[in-house]
């Protein structure tokens, strides 16, 4: 039997085998969101011609970035590989700075904050330091200058960055790990630490084929109970336990 930090890596798996999968959905909506956005408010930035064939090409890449994240089966955990969706946004707000007329991109410095909220909740732990290593850059494209207003609004931003997307990772962690605790109590027998029949019928409901069930037995157990008593009993179950563990 598993203890609970057993279970806590079994969950952590497991949510990305869930058909749901709730980070990539999170990515997607992140992009799609991040896409709205800019097609709403663009119109009344004036862009230029030259601008809305930028912002045109840019949407695009955007899209395709989308429509491939459903062609992946995502059949394993992606870890580290969550971060596509982020890097997606930051590429596309800093294209729209660096290549338009009137950087547009600049407007929408604030998506960035998604970007490493997204991080703190959907991907590994100490992900948002990775993404500093584009953001920074991104950041600075998007806003299509560089001065000491920049500078230090750049300072902030990535001040606010960390600590959202450390402090966001670790509450995520901690709930996990409340989870894995729950499930191991609602799982397990609490004077033996085997585990219970909730955990037999799951543990049969995912058998295969081929796999083995044994089946143990304590003879004359009652006898123990009625002449020694029943703390002797439960001191023998609670040895058998053991033995089994």
């Amino acid at each position: 039997m598993s203890d609970w930090r057993d279970q806590l890596d079994q969950l952590e798996r497991r949510r990305w085998l869930d058909g749901a999968n709730v980070e990539v959905w999170a990515g997607r909506l992140l992009l799609l969101m991040t896409g709205l956005v800019v097609i709403a408010s663009v119109p009344a930035l004036h862009p230029s011609p030259h601008d809305w064939i930028v912002i045109a090409a840019v949407s695009s890449v955007m899209l395709l970035v989308l429509a491939g994240t459903f062609m992946v089966p995502w059949t394993a955990p992606p870890g580290i590989g969550s971060v596509l969706f982020p890097l997606a946004v930051i590429f596309g707000l800093a294209a729209l700075g660096r290549l338009t007329s009137a950087a547009i991109g600049s407007c929408y410095l604030g998506i960035f904050v998604l970007c490493f909220a997204y991080v703190g909740v959907c991907c590994p732990r100490r992900t948002g330091w990775l993404l500093l290593l584009p953001a920074v850059p991104g950041y600075v494209l998007a806003a299509d200058r560089w001065d000491a207003y920049i500078e230090i609004r750049l300072a902030v931003a990535v001040a606010i960055w960390i600590v959202l997307a450390e402090v966001l990772a670790a509450l995520m962690r901690r709930q996990h790990q409340v989870t894995a605790l729950l499930e191991h109590a609602a799982r397990t027998d609490e004077l033996t630490g085997v585990g219970n029949r909730r955990d037999l019928d799951q543990r049969i409901a995912s058998s295969r084929p081929g796999d083995t069930l044994v089946i143990c037995d304590l003879d004359h157990f009652k006898l123990v109970n009625d002449t020694l008593g029943h703390a002797a009993g439960d001191q023998i179950l609670q040895t058998f336990g053991a033995t089994l563990l």
